[in-house]
């Protein structure tokens, strides 16, 4: 079950309450004598920091630096939606936590130690400093490694929703874990939910082609506002023309990835060049945005609509 909802009043009925401790002293004692000393633990700093710094370099090591020509583009649309779906699968970690957390919590909750809302702000407090820390270094390894926009202020928005996705991410497995009760349970909800904000996130199934019984859950999804945002951020306004540097070569080597014959290659390749009137034909940002339908959209407004997740998990959380 979840996170029981105290009443605060003791069983005598006299409308004394039943904890020791105001609600700033709880939260004092949890923060001092629990959250500092988790926080300063090597195992939980190497999960909350460490952990996502190898696993940018993992994804910079095969996204690495790349280019603007059609491949390059496909390729740099594919690892911005792993960005956004990688920290809810490793939600797992928060999930794990807090199943070994929930006996000693009802036991303590039960005693009267402290509030449940106490509990939920001290866990939350506890691990917003690592949020940072995680999601700025996650972003900083991944955005310069694999060579994305070079305008400081479209990297300062990536930090940002990086942070917010993280954060989301805490949430959702914090919330799994505390609402649903045994060992098993809460560990094959979490890749469930997942799995399904993914398929509804814009990428793999284009939101026109949403079946009808799940075009709610691309709404309510922050992982498809999140990618939204940073989609937004990378191509809105932007013009490639790598492809022009060596007369086509970006063409020839997106035709190299594809299944087709010799004979389907030339004809493509044959078209292509019809289609040139001197001048090669820049690859515009806004069409990428327009091929996943986020066109018309603002990275502000996506962005404050994934947000919007936060307070709806940590109410859920304390409930």
């Amino acid at each position: 079950s979840g996170l029981a909802v105290d009443s605060g009043i003791h069983a005598d009925g006299k409308g004394k309450s039943k904890y020791a401790n105001n609600l700033s002293r709880e939260l004092w004692v949890l923060l001092r004598y629990k959250g500092l000393p988790r926080a300063k633990h090597p195992l939980f700093i190497s999960l909350r920091v460490f952990l996502y710094i190898l696993l940018a370099e993992l994804l910079s090591s095969f996204f690495y630096s790349q280019d603007r020509q059609l491949t390059g583009i496909f390729n740099t649309v594919g690892i911005l939606f792993i960005a956004v779906i990688l920290p809810c699968f490793m939600a797992q970690v928060f999930v794990e936590e807090m199943k070994f957390d929930r006996e000693v919590y009802t036991r303590e909750f039960n005693d009267a130690y402290y509030r449940a809302g106490t509990y939920v702000a001290a866990r939350i407090l506890t691990e917003i400093p690592y949020l940072f820390l995680s999601g700025g270094a996650f972003a900083a390894v991944l955005y310069w490694c694999i060579g994305l926009n070079d305008d400081l202020e479209r990297f300062g928005f990536f930090v940002l929703a990086t942070f917010v996705n993280f954060a989301i991410a805490m949430l959702v497995g914090f919330t799994i874990a505390s609402g649903i009760a045994g060992e098993v349970g809460p560990a094959v909800v979490l890749p469930i939910y997942t799995t399904l904000n993914m398929l509804v996130g814009g990428f793999f199934i284009r939101k026109a082609t949403i079946h009808a019984m799940w075009i709610w859950l691309y709404w309510i999804s922050f992982l498809q506002w999140t990618w939204s945002a940073i989609m937004l951020n990378e191509f809105e306004g932007e013009e490639y023309t790598d492809h022009c540097a060596d007369g086509g070569g970006g063409l020839k080597s997106f035709l190299a990835t594809m299944p087709l014959s010799p004979r389907q290659t030339r004809a493509v390749e044959l078209y292509e060049y019809s289609r040139r009137a001197g001048e090669c034909e820049a690859v515009l940002g806004d069409s990428v945005l327009g091929s996943f339908e986020l066109g018309g959209r603002d990275k502000w407004e996506c962005l404050g609509y994934a947000a919007c997740s936060i307070p709806v998990l940590i109410a859920l959380f304390y409930v």
